[in-house]
């Protein structure tokens, strides 16, 4: 499941923010038996776009009408991730794992999102962490699978615009599936 913030700061790169996500759709192969894929989005609160599908008119539908606004969430976002992979549509016996990408910290929320992502983890979630801009590094370091060096990639430049870009160029080429599960 991708879970991706699209607070108020991430205004001047949601477009960058829908081509990446729509990247690392394409790097699996989604169907029945395969790769099924879920849309979470987060600022001041959580939304759930899509639920755990194969289809990618759907999924790419609901990444491109992602529209920042509001505060930052972190917990929210962590937490309907986890509904998603935990809900109807999960499969048994399949592995389950979380895509947070964020340009911040939490501002808003009643949970840790270290304490969330614990939660994530216990579920046998693996969790990977990206940030840009503001994103504390041990943070998202804190918050990933182990180990860490795998499971968090944090973008050097404090520019979000150039931060979305390393980070396209990091997950270029099917690398988040060598990491990952069932790539094409």
């Amino acid at each position: 499941v991708l879970v991706l913030d699209v607070s108020g700061s991430m205004g001047g790169v949601i477009g960058e923010l829908r081509a990446f996500a729509e990247e690392i759709i394409d790097q699996f192969v989604l169907g029945p038996n395969a790769t099924h894929v879920g849309v979470v989005s987060f600022s001041s609160a959580a939304n759930v776009l899509v639920d755990l599908s194969d289809d990618v008119s759907t999924l790419t539908t609901a990444i491109e009408a992602l529209i920042a606004g509001g505060q930052t969430a972190i917990s929210d976002g962590l937490a309907s991730g986890l509904q998603v992979l935990q809900g109807t549509n999960a499969r048994a016996g399949v592995s389950m794992t979380m895509i947070l990408l964020t340009d911040g910290t939490q501002n808003v929320g009643t949970v840790d999102p270290v304490t969330q992502a614990a939660t994530v983890k216990g579920a046998g979630v693996e969790l990977f962490t990206i940030g840009l801009g503001g994103a504390e590094a041990s943070e998202l370091q804190a918050m990933a699978s182990e180990p860490p060096s795998v499971h968090t990639f944090v973008a050097t430049s404090s520019n979000d615009a150039q931060g979305i870009a390393q980070i396209h160029a990091y997950f270029a080429n099917g690398r988040f599936c060598q990491l990952a599960a069932s790539p094409k």
